[in-house]
């Protein structure tokens, strides 16, 4: 079972994700299903309000691995972006098309969940 978060709204950020309980660091927070986008549809997809809501995804050509893309089902999609974030998103269980959210550092009930939309995909561990 995971944790209760809410998704509220953010002081100049807009729709944001706080927890309701606390977070150790290495802890799931939680698992959301994907849509892989077909990579004929990605700049459709950029084309669109959506195109916010991105995520890199796997793929199976390992001479570009990260040649896909997909959207998030669920809140991982409203996390908010910090250059110092206190979670991060990994795809380890790409196969079944769901992405995890992972606390990296301790994380106080109320607190916002944030990512870092920029970190280096060969930081992530897949």
């Amino acid at each position: 079972m995971f944790k209760p978060l809410k998704v509220t709204n953010i002081s100049g950020k807009g729709r944001g994700v706080v927890c309701q309980q606390a977070f150790k660091a290495g802890e799931v927070i939680c698992e959301n299903p994907v849509i892989v986008i077909p990579k004929g549809e990605y700049r459709t997809f950029l084309r669109t309000t959506c195109r916010w809501y991105i995520f890199d995804w796997p793929g199976t050509d390992m001479a570009e691995p990260w040649n896909r893309n997909a959207i998030a089902l669920g809140v991982i999609s409203l996390v908010n972006h910090s250059e110092t974030p206190n979670c991060d998103w990994n795809a380890v269980k790409h196969s079944e098309q769901v992405m995890t959210l992972v606390a990296i550092k301790p994380i106080k009930a109320g607190e916002e969940l944030t990512i870092n939309y920029q970190w280096p995909r060969k930081l992530r561990n897949w």
